[in-house]
C-alpha cells in the first residue's frame, strides 16, 4: 500500500511540474512592443511599464528605445495594457502606476509600435490609443551634451531641447548664461538636447525671478542633477519704442488710471498692429481712445470715444491698427468659479484621522487640489469645531462637470463619489455614504419628518394645490403653494411631499382659484420620522384605502449599459446600492451577487437596460457578466434622466461613436490552465483588480 501510494504521490508532482511549466511554454514566443509617449506622459520623469495577460500574467519595465520609443518583450498574443509609472518606486504594480491605456490585444501584422495621443491621459481601447505602426528603426540617441530648455524671454527659443547649449566648465559641471533678461520670472528645465531627458525642481520646472534687468548664469551638476540659477543685475533699462507708439487712455475702472495718455504703452504683435490686454476687469461698460502718448493725436469711434462692454469679470484686448485706425475689443471671461463645501460625518468605527482623496472625472487631479491626488490615502481633512465628530473640506473649482471623491481613515473608506455637474456653488453632507443636499439632523440636532401626504380630488378641480402655514412658515410657497402631482394608478388622487423639522403639519388643499378645504392637520404616528396620509374629503387616514396601488414616487433613471468585450458573455447583472444601503424598492439587486439580470434593450442593438424610480439623491452600480465594471454613480439626481454607460464611460446622451475593443474571449482557458497549475502546486493565485 505504501508503494502504492508513493507511486502515485510521484505522478502526482510530475503532472504539477508539468502543468506549472505551461504557462512558461505559452510564453516562449516572444514580440518586442514599442510605446511613444505623450508629452504629457513623460511629465514627472515618468518611467514605463507593460502588463500583459491572455498569454501568461504579468509586469515587464520598458526601457528608452531612442528616438522617444521604450519598448519592452512581451509573449505573443498577448493582451498589453501600458502604463505611465511613478518614478520613485521601480516595483511595477498597479498601485504604482499613475495612467494606462485600456486592454490592448497585440495585432497580428507586425505593428507593434503605439502612440500615445497627445493631451490624453488614460484610454479605454486600441483606437483610442493612437494608430498601431510598424516597429520603428531607432537608434540609441548620441549624447552631445546639455541645454536650458525654457520661456521665450529668457531662452529665446520658447521650450526648444535642441538650442542653448551648455558649456562644461570643469568636469560634470555645465554652465550657460543669458544676457540683458527683462525682469520677470521664467520657468525652464536642463535636458540632453531631447525630451527624453530633462531636469527641473522636483517633477516640475526650475525657475528664477528677476526684479530688475540682469543676466541669468545657469549652472547644473550633470553627477548630482542640481540646478542652480544666478542673477547678475546690470543697471540696464529697457530701451524704449524709438519710432511710433501707442496707449490706451480710458476710464479708472478700465485703464487703471483715469485718462491719462502717457500709461498703458500697447505692444506692435506684427505690422501696424497694436494691442494691449487689461486683465481682471470687473462687469461694466467702459469708455476709452487710443492716442500717440498724447492728446495730440487720439482715435475713438467716429468723433466720440471707444466702449468696451463686460457681462462679467475678464480681460480686455484692445487691438488698434495703425493704418486704418480701426480699433477692436475682445474679452476674455475669467471661467465661473463653483465652490463645494463637503460635510463629513464617518462611522464610529473610524478613526480620527479622515482624509480625502479627489480626482477630476477624467481621472486627472484637481488644479490646486494635487496633495489629495499623488498618493493613497490622499490629504487629511479638517475636524469642524462646532459639530462634534464632523469633518470639513471645500474645494473650489472651474470645471462644470463636477468631480470625484473619497473619504477613508486609511483603513476605511466610501464608494467612489461624484459631486454631479456644477450650475453652481454646493454644500453637501454626508453621513457616512448617505448624501444631504440640506443640513440633516445629524448636523442641526433637529428631528425631521418626512411627509407624503395623498389627497382624494372628489371635487374634480382641474389643479390641485397644497398650501402649508405654522411656526415653521410657508413650506410650499405663498398661497396657492405648490401644484400637487397626480399618482400613478390612483385615479382621483394627488400627492405632496415635503420635510419638516416637526412632528405636525398644517395643510390646506385647493383648486388655486378659490376652492378649498378645510384647515388640516397631519400627524407623525408613534414616533414615526416617515409619515404617510390619506386625505379624503374631511378624513384622514394612515392607512392605505381599499384597492390602493402602491406606487414608487420619485424621479426616473433609465441606464442604457454596453459591454466593451465580448468576452462578457450575454448575460448582464445590476448591482445597486446606496452607501451601506439597498435602493428602495430594489432590494433583489444587492442581496447576492452579481445582482439581478437585466433586460436587453430592444429598441437599441447591443444595448442593455434598465429603469430606476427613487427619491434618493443618487446611487451606485455595477454591470457585470464574466467580467464587471468599476463602482459607479448616476450622480446628482434632480430630476428624470437618461444615461449611457459603455464599459466605465458615461454619457448624458446616446454616444454617437465608440471606442473599438478588443476580444478577450481566450481568458476562460487561460484561467483553467492556471487553476490547474495552481491545484497541483497546492499555491494560490490571487488576481489584481484593473480598469477595463
Amino acid at each position: 500500500m505504501k508503494k502504492i501510494m508513493h507511486r502515485i504521490a510521484s505522478l502526482l508532482l510530475v503532472l504539477a511540474m508539468i502543468l506549472a511549466l505551461a504557462p512558461a511554454v505559452m510564453a516562449a514566443d516572444e514580440v518586442t512592443v514599442y510605446l511613444k509617449p505623450s508629452s504629457n506622459w513623460l511629465e514627472g520623469n515618468a518611467r514605463f511599464a507593460v502588463y500583459y495577460f491572455n498569454a501568461g500574467d504579468g509586469w515587464v519595465s520598458m526601457t528608452d528605445a531612442g528616438g522617444g520609443f521604450y519598448s519592452a518583450n512581451v509573449p505573443a498574443g498577448a493582451t498589453v495594457i501600458f502604463c505611465r509609472m511613478n518614478p520613485g518606486n521601480t516595483t511595477n504594480s498597479w498601485d504604482n502606476k499613475w495612467n494606462q491605456t485600456g486592454d490592448l490585444p497585440l495585432p497580428t501584422d507586425g505593428k507593434n509600435c503605439f502612440y500615445a495621443p497627445e493631451g490624453t491621459w488614460d484610454g479605454a481601447g486600441s483606437a483610442n490609443w493612437g494608430t498601431k505602426e510598424t516597429a520603428p528603426d531607432v537608434d540609441e540617441p548620441v549624447f552631445t551634451g546639455y541645454t536650458v530648455a525654457g520661456e521665450a524671454g529668457l531662452c529665446g527659443a520658447g521650450w526648444d531641447p535642441a538650442q542653448n547649449a551648455m558649456t562644461e566648465t570643469s568636469e560634470g559641471i555645465w554652465e550657460i548664461t543669458f544676457t540683458n533678461i527683462p525682469a520677470d520670472t521664467y520657468e525652464f528645465k536642463v535636458t540632453d538636447g531631447t525630451w527624453s531627458n530633462s531636469w527641473g525642481e522636483g517633477s516640475g520646472n526650475a525657475s528664477v525671478e528677476l526684479t530688475a534687468v540682469g543676466d541669468v548664469t545657469i549652472t547644473f551638476n550633470a553627477d548630482t542633477k542640481e540646478i542652480t540659477a544666478t542673477v547678475t543685475y546690470t543697471g540696464a533699462e529697457v530701451p524704449e519704442p524709438t519710432d511710433a507708439q501707442y496707449t490706451v487712455a480710458g476710464e479708472a475702472g478700465l485703464c487703471g488710471v483715469e485718462w491719462a495718455p502717457a500709461e498703458n504703452l500697447m505692444t506692435e504683435t506684427s505690422e501696424g498692429i497694436w494691442e494691449i490686454t487689461f486683465t481682471d476687469v470687473a462687469a461694466g461698460t467702459y469708455k476709452f481712445k487710443v492716442t500717440d502718448g498724447s492728446w495730440d493725436n487720439s482715435w475713438g469711434e467716429g468723433s466720440g470715444d471707444a466702449a468696451v462692454t463686460l457681462t462679467g469679470a475678464g480681460d480686455v484686448t484692445i487691438t488698434f491698427n495703425a493704418n486704418t485706425k480701426e480699433i477692436t475689443t475682445s474679452v476674455a471671461y475669467a471661467p465661473a468659479e463653483y465652490t463645494v463645501t463637503f460635510h463629513f460625518l464617518p462611522d464610529e468605527s473610524w478613526g480620527d484621522t479622515i482624509n480625502a482623496w479627489l480626482w477630476k472625472n477624467d481621472s486627472d487631479s484637481i488644479p490646486g487640489y494635487e496633495d489629495y491626488h499623488i498618493s493613497w490615502p490622499g490629504k487629511a481633512i479638517t475636524p469642524n469645531a462646532d459639530h462634534e465628530g464632523w469633518y470639513d473640506l471645500t474645494v473650489v473649482t472651474d470645471d462644470a462637470n463636477g468631480f470625484k471623491y473619497i473619504f477613508n481613515d486609511g483603513s476605511n473608506q466610501t464608494a467612489d463619489l461624484v459631486t454631479g455637474p456644477l450650475s453652481g456653488d454646493q454644500e453637501i453632507w454626508l453621513v457616512g455614504q448617505t448624501r444631504h443636499d440640506t443640513a440633516p439632523e445629524e448636523w442641526t440636532g433637529v428631528p425631521t419628518y418626512n411627509y407624503t401626504v395623498y389627497y382624494h380630488n372628489t371635487n374634480n378641480w382641474p389643479k390641485v394645490y397644497a398650501y402649508t402655514w405654522g411656526d415653521h412658515g410657508e413650506l410650499l410657497g405663498p398661497w396657492a403653494g405648490t401644484q400637487a402631482s397626480a399618482v400613478e394608478g390612483n385615479d382621483g388622487w394627488y400627492f405632496i411631499t415635503l420635510t419638516v423639522p416637526a412632528d405636525e403639519v398644517n395643510l390646506i388643499f385647493n383648486s388655486g382659484d378659490g376652492s378649498q378645504t378645510p384647515d388640516l392637520q397631519v400627524a407623525s404616528q408613534q414616533d414615526a420620522r416617515r409619515v404617510e396620509a390619506w386625505i379624503d374629503g374631511s378624513d384622514t387616514s394612515y392607512t392605505a384605502p381599499d384597492g390602493w396601488n402602491e406606487v414608487q414616487l420619485g424621479n426616473t433613471v433609465k441606464i442604457h449599459f454596453m459591454a466593451p468585450y465580448t468576452s462578457w458573455g450575454d448575460t448582464i447583472y445590476a448591482w445597486l446600492w446606496n452607501g451601506g444601503s439597498d435602493v428602495p424598492g430594489y432590494e433583489e439587486y444587492h442581496k447576492t451577487w452579481p445582482g439581478k439580470k437585466v433586460e436587453v434593450d430592444h429598441s437599441n442593438p447591443g444595448w442593455y437596460y434598465l429603469e430606476v424610480t427613487t427619491e434618493l439623491s443618487g446611487f451606485n452600480f455595477i454591470f457585470s457578466g464574466k467580467r464587471q465594471t468599476a463602482d459607479l454613480h448616476t450622480g446628482l439626481i434632480e430630476g428624470d434622466m437618461e444615461i449611457w454607460v459603455y464599459g466605465n464611460d458615461i454619457y448624458t446622451r446616446k454616444p454617437d461613436v465608440l471606442p473599438a475593443t478588443g476580444d478577450t474571449a481566450n481568458i476562460a482557458l487561460l484561467g483553467g490552465l492556471v487553476m490547474l497549475s495552481a491545484l497541483a502546486m497546492c499555491a494560490m493565485v490571487i488576481g489584481k483588480k484593473k480598469l477595463i
